[in-house]
């Protein structure tokens, strides 16, 4: 009787300890996928942080360039054809120099501050500066305009 007891104890002990492992091991696989999980959402909020920066810099670099004397010689060119409201007397020689001079300085205003010779096409941030050429961006390890260290470029294509 004793050793029937004891081998029907023994059997429910080894099925709990059984039940007790497979616990453990989903236990376990849960953990691991709580962990997985945790990484993955860490991950893609790292990415919406990027894309929002990104956003703001691009953001901010639309209105460097609405707000730069180019848009505004752009602006201004309408009031140069258009000679005077009062019907004449206007300078046409007078007219033509001041256009000159105004594509001449709004030219001057899209060249890389690196080289001088090539349009500005790279944003750096996290100072948002659009100030150099491609070419010179990879090149500076800090903004050629502030002088605040690169932590990264954006490469912009404007018209």
């Amino acid at each position: 009787m004793v050793r029937l007891l004891e081998s029907r104890a023994s059997a429910l002990l080894r099925l709990k300890e059984e039940e007790l492992t497979r616990a453990g091991e989903a236990t376990a696989a849960l953990e691991e996928r709580l962990r997985q999980s945790e990484a993955e959402n860490r991950a893609w909020q790292c990415l919406a942080r990027e894309a929002e920066v990104m956003a703001q810099a691009l953001t901010e670099a639309l209105r460097q360039v609405r707000d730069s004397p180019i848009a505004a010689a752009s602006r201004c060119e309408g009031s140069f054809s258009g000679g005077s409201a009062g019907g004449g007397g206007g300078d046409p020689e007078g007219e033509e120099e001041e256009r000159a001079r105004w594509r001449r300085e709004a030219a001057a205003i899209r060249r890389c501050r690196g080289c001088g010779s090539e349009d500005l096409q790279v944003l750096f941030l996290p100072c948002m500066h659009l100030s150099t050429c491609n070419l010179c961006g990879p090149l500076l390890p800090a903004c050629p305009v502030c002088k605040s260290v690169k932590q990264d470029t954006i490469e912009v294509f404007l018209p």
